[in-house]
């Protein structure tokens, strides 16, 4: 059961998707266990790690829910509860905060998703329509969207990817005039359970999306501006297909295969940045491991099992994974710790304060007062 919470809580949005297949199926790489190499601790996987204490004063205090972290030119933007974005700079100084929630022509209902242009412009997504911010938070303009979005990837100044929910197809490209360039896997109404980040970056010129939590993936050139569907590792290790999902739903709609079929692997969390893919595999018997390729020859590094104790943030691996796949970022990984967590996490694990991250989180934590409403610290994570 706790394995099963887990699992599900990187899934956070409900929408209606089934897929339909356009073209052959490539896969990308396979899994050999022999093969692999299993570490202990993941200081010794990741080269680097920087450690940034987020300001916390009462314009930028951040809810327990991030729904996205993004870096660009040495800023942090925030995401959370769907209601706000916060950006900070490098040192985790708080520089603006959007949070324009109402009916009018420069705010939103819902923060459903954001995006950063490489100017510093800001695209928000609300439920049909985009609105584009300067850096500084001044309001530009607003699209109408034709389509119900709640997931975005800036491609260009002029193209964009929207995920989107009860509508006849789930991805779509469209233009900097909404207009739909492109329109990918068709649906049926069918329920399935998306993600708060859709959008994964494969090298330096593909998107990846992951069709529900199966090994089908859908991936865009940005380059080319063509769409493909691969396999991300092989099936024959019983991984879950898209075109399988269906004999796994219930009668009432939803899908529960995960008490129904223990023995069937799923995808679970998945992060990346151009030169790495971070992504768990397995199900609830055997339990979850996690998997870190590069991405540039496709070969799988490390295997790390979900119990392996994470001295950097002082969690479980499968824990840090479920945070990384919150972010968005194109240098690193970024996950993040609350320092109430952090302080958890280290009487759990005695034996880790003799760790150097410890004694480089401690010394954030010890002039903190009130370590409950105190905001969250950044990790970046890089090979």
């Amino acid at each position: 059961m706790k394995k099963c919470i887990l699992f599900l809580s990187v899934i956070c949005v409900i929408f209606f998707v089934e897929c339909k297949r356009n073209d052959s199926t490539n896969s990308i790489v396979c899994i050999k266990g022999t093969s692999l190499n299993e570490v202990k601790y993941l200081s010794s996987v990741f080269n680097y790690s920087k450690i940034i204490q987020l300001e916390t004063i009462d314009k930028s205090l951040i809810g327990r829910h991030i729904n996205k972290i993004k870096k660009l030119n040495n800023k942090y933007y925030i995401s959370y509860d769907n209601l706000a974005l916060l950006i900070f700079d490098c040192q985790g100084k708080f520089l603006n905060k959007i949070q324009k929630i109402g009916g009018g022509p420069d705010e939103y209902v819902q923060l459903n998703d954001f995006d950063v242009f490489p100017n510093g412009d800001i695209i928000i997504l609300d439920n049909k329509k985009l609105l584009f911010y300067s850096e500084n938070g001044e309001f530009v303009k607003k699209i109408s969207l034709s389509i119900t979005g709640f997931n975005i990837k800036v491609i260009n100044e002029e193209n964009f990817l929207i995920c989107a929910s009860g509508e006849k197809y789930s991805i779509y490209l469209i233009n900097g005039n909404a207009d739909i360039v492109s329109k990918q896997i068709e649906t049926n109404n069918k329920p399935v359970l998306g993600k708060s980040v859709v959008f994964f970056a494969w090298e330096n010129d593909r998107i990846l999306y992951q069709q529900y939590f199966s090994n089908d993936f859908l991936s865009f050139n940005t380059q080319t501006k063509n769409f493909s569907n691969i396999n991300l590792l092989c099936n024959e290790d019983n991984i879950l297909s898209f075109e399988n999902v269906k004999k796994y739903q219930k009668r009432n709609g939803h899908l529960n295969f995960i008490a129904d079929n223990p023995n069937v692997k799923v995808i679970g969390g998945i992060a990346s940045y151009t030169d790495y893919l971070f992504f768990s595999v397995g199900d609830q018997n055997s339990g979850f491991k996690c998997y870190l390729m590069n991405t540039s020859n496709n070969k799988i590094d490390y295997l790390l099992t979900e119990n392996i104790i994470d001295d950097i943030s002082f969690t479980h691996t499968f824990s840090l994974l479920n945070h990384i796949v919150l972010s968005d970022s194109e240098d690193c990984f970024i996950t993040y710790i609350y320092p109430y967590q952090i302080i958890d996490g280290l009487n759990e694990n005695i034996k880790l304060n003799e760790q150097p991250n410890y004694q480089r989180l401690y010394s954030l934590l010890k002039d903190i007062k009130n370590i409950e409403n105190e905001n969250p610290i950044l990790i970046e994570l890089k090979r």
